[in-house]
């Protein structure tokens, strides 16, 4: 599906369970709200439950003013059901502004300057809980911090130690870290 307009070229495939978006032409808040309300419908009719969308828009970036209108203009489009990595190898620009302010009311959105990274982490990137209230952080379990000796940071008698998940082509399949 492709939506073409003299501001913004938009293209939908579908991507795993869910859809890829690329979109190229001006930059601004009216042309952003208008390809993203695209995305949203085209989501909604496909079920999908992902999008990676490859944002190469050029010219004056989004503020963070602009940011918190498009995500406040977007609730109850259905984006919050969808798992969103937004790749901008353009450059990110303030494009951050726009996932904080996702995930503050319930999106689950990550930026990313590659499209393959943002690829890899819609595979395999930690997911959130989103049973949590919109806004409400979560807590996570952190490895014990080092222990200082003397002048410098040495490991401790009793390390703990954890394994790491095998990721797909990486040798060996496992890695052991230990720390004091």
């Amino acid at each position: 599906m492709a939506t073409v307009n003299d501001r913004y070229r938009l293209e939908i495939t579908a991507h795993g369970s869910g859809l890829r978006a690329h979109v190229a032409g001006e930059s601004d808040l009216g042309v952003t709200l208008d390809y993203w309300r695209v995305i949203a419908r085209a989501a909604r009719e496909r079920g999908a439950d992902s999008l990676l969308l490859v944002d190469e828009l050029v010219g004056e970036p989004l503020g963070e003013a602009d940011w918190l209108t498009l995500v406040a203009s977007m609730q109850g489009e259905g984006l919050e059901k969808l798992r969103i990595a937004h790749a901008k190898p353009l450059g990110l620009q303030k494009v951050e502004f726009c996932e904080i302010f996702a995930r503050d009311s319930g999106i689950e959105a990550k930026v990313f300057e590659s499209e393959s990274l943002a690829d890899i982490w819609l595979q395999y990137g930690e997911r959130e809980d989103r049973r949590r209230p919109p806004g409400q952080e979560r807590t996570r379990a952190r490895p014990p911090s080092p222990r200082k000796r003397g002048a410098g940071m040495e490991p401790a008698a009793s390390a703990v130690g954890w394994v790491s998940p095998a990721l797909p082509g990486r040798a060996g399949g496992r890695s052991r870290s230990t720390w004091a």
